[in-house]
C-alpha cells in the first residue's frame, strides 16, 4: 500500500546511496522495493510478508518505552531550555510546574501574578503518554517540599535540577546545570556529578 511505500522510502533513504534512495517508491519494481520493505523488515525486526503484500507488523509497529520516554524527556529538555532563555528575552519571570502525569508554563505577569502560558505554541501545557509520568525532582540536589515546580528568572545564575521520568521499567532524566545547560539523558539524571534522583 501507499503507506507502507512512504515509510519504506524514509527509511531507505537513511539506509541506502542518495542515487539508490531518490528514486520515488511508485517508480520502483517490484523487486526494489521488495528489497526496501526487507530493510524496514530487517530494523523492524518483523520481516513477514502477509498475503496481500504488505509487511506483517507494520502498521502494528509502536516504539518501546525507552524511545517514547527518551522523546518525551528530550522534548521537556528543550522547552525547558526555551523557557529560560524567553525569561532571559523578556525579563519576565517563567516558571515550570508538574502534577506528574503532565505539565505547564507560567509566566509571571506586571502585577506580580503568575498566569499560565496559553500564547505560546511552544510552551503550553501538555499531557504526558498514558503510563508516562514524572516520577522525581530535585533542585540543588534537594527535594523541594510541595508541587514540583522550577523557576527560570530574567536574570543571574540558573539552579542545578534534575527531573526524573518513567514510563513503565524505563527511566529517563531531564538535568539541568548550574550555568543553564539542559539535556535528557537516560536513568536516574547523574551526569552533573551530585545532582541526581537517588
Amino acid at each position: 500500500g501507499a503507506g507502507l511505500r512512504d515509510v519504506v522510502a524514509r527509511v531507505a533513504r537513511d539506509v541506502l546511496s542518495p542515487r539508490e534512495a531518490s528514486v520515488e517508491p511508485e517508480h520502483l519494481p517490484e523487486r526494489d522495493l521488495l528489497g526496501r520493505e526487507q530493510i524496514v523488515g530487517a530494523l523492524d525486526g518483523r520481516g513477514q510478508r502477509r498475503e496481500d503484500g504488505e509487511l506483517a507488523g507494520i502498521e502494528r509497529t509502536r516504539p518501546d518505552d525507552r524511545a517514547v520516554l527518551r522523546l518525551e524527556a528530550e522534548r521537556l529538555s528543550q522547552l525547558l531550555d526555551f523557557a529560560a532563555a524567553e525569561a532571559q528575552l523578556t525579563g519576565k519571570s517563567i516558571a515550570w510546574t508538574a502534577d506528574g502525569s503532565g505539565y505547564r508554563f507560567w509566566r509571571l505577569t506586571e502585577d506580580s501574578a503568575w498566569s499560565e502560558i496559553r500564547d505560546s505554541e511552544l510552551l503550553r501545557a501538555r499531557n504526558l503518554p498514558q503510563g508516562m509520568a514524572v516520577s522525581g525532582f530535585r533542585v540543588e540536589n534537594m527535594r523541594p517540599q510541595g508541587a514540583m515546580r522550577l523557576e527560570f528568572a530574567p536574570q543571574g545564575s540558573s539552579l542545578a535540577f534534575t527531573i526524573g521520568m518513567s514510563l513503565g521499567t524505563e527511566r529517563y532524566a531531564v538535568a539541568g546545570s548550574p550555568v543553564g545547560d539542559v539535556r535528557a539523558v537516560p536513568g536516574d539524571g547523574s551526569i552533573h556529578g551530585d545532582v541526581a534522583l537517588r
